[in-house]
């Protein structure tokens, strides 16, 4: 009979609403398993999947996890969520090596982890007065029965989203420079289908797309907490930080519309004829000279068609041909001497991606001390380069090996068998009409401050050579060229994009795809329309409208000021959380002391 009456009140105490449950084994398991599928519906926001309106609802069951525990469960259960998240969402990085996706969800898992640790304690002491915090859980419980649709109980749960969307965007900020900077998949980037929710991105960056979701998110958090007090009393209370995270996307979609509406409008432009070679050539790390032989043809074929629409430059991706354009083997001496014959054939010029190790004679082998680097250069009619860009942002493991000059074991096992240098100048190319181009090489259109950099310099357009075929199973390619659109609005600049093996097309400044060397068919209309993810090898000629005069955005001129008030907020908040449990503890300490 014991036994009957202690398993009673052993299941009674592991059921939701009783104090018990909080520490029990089947509310972490339950946490766990909210926090599962929050984190896979984050994940599939993003390429391939696309579920786009996940984004603004998935990491409100993380919130509502959080913020009832202590700050170090809170750390862990973050952790736990972001390891699924990052796990399944780089997932194609085991096309490089199958474990490879594990070291990296270890890494950003702790981006998340931070974002949760102090949101306990800014629920705890943002929402109670000291002398009910220091009465003990029965009186905060008590107050908070009384208060919590109050007024001022509402304006602090508003305090308590702006804290955690203004957090959670610092903290991607953070992961776009730190340990030389990661910012692939933030949660803007989960949009970048849905053009009218975008276009804040040329005053706030894609950064205030993210905050915009985080503020969703959290305030139906908040409102989630208040449900239960809501059916006891069968009376419906307003849910105010939802209504101002409503009305904040009712301004941003009000703003976009008008861009976007504002964009159909003819203006005054200047036009130059761009061709796209897409040769869609199979990579391998250390290609052979029947590989490179095969990469040239294949491109020199391609070329030869696109230049019977007389196009004013003609663009090949990032390592187009596998061998560096002034090498002195006799394979680059064909590469410059067809390149020569085209442009000179064509009367165009030729923006080319390759390995380049800088003015060395072409009948001299560089030796090892000479720097190599990731490459765009400028060829004239008559074969000479006219200017070049070395690319500054090099990945890491690919392009260079971090530390690898002081750790061998390293470089060995890690590295790709190269250390390239990165490039320190931001070349303008001067292209034909007057107009200036800003280049991006490989997935340096990932990071925002070197679009913004070109921009501001003068770049009326932005060309992205890119090279996706190193992934050719997985979402990599689209994942990456989600981020290229926000560049785009970012400085309400077109961009156009040439990839080896997909995503070579034109974005428009406000990151709608106009054209692309593949197309498909529209299912409703019957239509051709623009493809860019089909992965083919094939070329356009694209005709880019440089608007006249041209105009810098905000963010262009002013950067990441968004970020500065985020940070603002944030340290107001974390003074006032200080300051909160400081003057709590001095009364406890009065009070026994009495």
């Amino acid at each position: 009979m014991k036994e009957e009456a202690s398993k009673a009140l052993l299941d009674k105490s592991s059921r939701p609403g009783n104090l018990a449950f909080g520490i029990s084994r089947r509310r972490l398991l339950l946490d766990l398993a909210l926090l599962l599928a929050s984190a896979l519906l984050y994940s599939s926001s993003f390429p391939p999947l696309n579920w786009d309106a996940a984004a603004w609802f998935s990491l409100a069951p993380l919130i509502i996890v959080a913020r009832s525990r202590r700050p170090v469960h809170a750390f862990m259960l973050g952790w736990t969520w972001g390891f699924v998240w990052a796990f399944t969402s780089f997932f194609w990085l085991r096309e490089i090596e199958f474990f490879v996706p594990i070291p990296i969800a270890l890494i950003l898992a702790f981006f998340p982890a931070f974002w949760c640790l102090p949101l306990p304690l800014m629920d705890r002491f943002l929402h109670y007065p000291t002398d009910v915090l220091a009465a003990g859980f029965s009186e905060t419980e008590r107050y908070k029965e009384q208060n919590q649709h109050g007024l001022a109980w509402n304006i602090r749960d508003i305090h308590f989203c702006l804290f955690a969307a203004s957090l959670w965007v610092f903290l991607e900020w953070t992961r776009s420079w730190i340990f030389t900077g990661f910012p692939w998949n933030i949660a803007a980037t989960s949009q970048w289908r849905n053009p009218a929710i975008i276009q804040i991105s040329d005053i706030t960056g894609a950064y205030g797309v993210s905050f915009v979701i985080v503020m969703l998110n959290a305030s139906l958090a908040v409102s989630a907490g208040k449900a239960r007090t809501m059916v006891e009393h069968g009376k419906f209370r307003r849910p105010a930080a939802l209504y101002f995270s409503i009305l904040l996307i009712m301004i941003c979609l009000g703003y976009g519309t008008r861009k976007v509406l504002g964009a159909r409008a003819a203006a005054p432009s200047r036009d130059i004829k761009v061709a796209v070679i897409q040769a869609d050539i199979p990579q391998c790390r250390i290609p052979s000279e029947e590989q490179a032989a095969f990469a040239l043809d294949k491109n020199i074929e391609l070329t030869e068609l696109a230049l019977m629409s007389k196009p004013d430059i003609v663009l090949w991706p990032e390592t187009a041909v596998p061998l560096p354009y002034r090498a002195s083997h006799a394979m680059a001496i064909r590469y410059r001497r067809e390149l020569t014959r085209l442009a000179g054939e064509g009367a165009v010029q030729f923006l080319i991606g390759t390995i380049d190790f800088g003015d060395v004679p072409f009948d001299q082998r560089p030796p090892d001390d000479i720097p190599a680097h990731n490459s765009a250069l400028l060829v004239d009619k008559d074969g000479t380069i006219l200017d070049k860009y070395h690319k500054t942002h090099l990945v890491p493991f690919g392009e260079y090996t971090p530390f690898g000059r002081y750790f061998e074991p390293l470089k060995r096992h890690f590295g790709m068998g190269r250390d390239l240098t990165a490039g320190r100048d931001y070349t303008l190319f001067e292209l034909p009409f007057g107009l200036c181009a800003g280049v991006n090489i490989c997935y340096e259109d990932v990071f925002p401050e070197i679009s913004r950099r070109l921009a501001r310099k003068g770049a009326d357009f932005i060309i992205v050579l890119t090279n996706d075929a190193w992934y050719p199973k997985s979402s990599e390619p689209e994942q990456h060229f989600s981020h290229a659109v926000f560049r785009a609005v970012e400085n309400r600049r077109r961009i156009v994009r040439c990839g080896n093996n997909s995503f070579s097309c034109v974005i428009s400044p406000i990151g709608v795809v106009e054209d692309s060397v593949t197309h498909g068919v529209d299912p409703k209309t019957g239509n051709m329309i623009p493809a860019p993810s089909k992965k083919s090898r094939g070329y356009a000629v694209f005709k880019v409208e440089v608007p006249y005069p041209q105009k810098q955005s905000f963010y262009t001129r002013h950067g990441d000021v968004f970020i500065l008030a985020c940070s603002l907020l944030l340290t107001l908040s974390c003074v006032q959380i200080f300051w909160k449990w400081k003057t709590t503890r001095e009364y406890i300490k009065d009070a026994f002391r009495i």
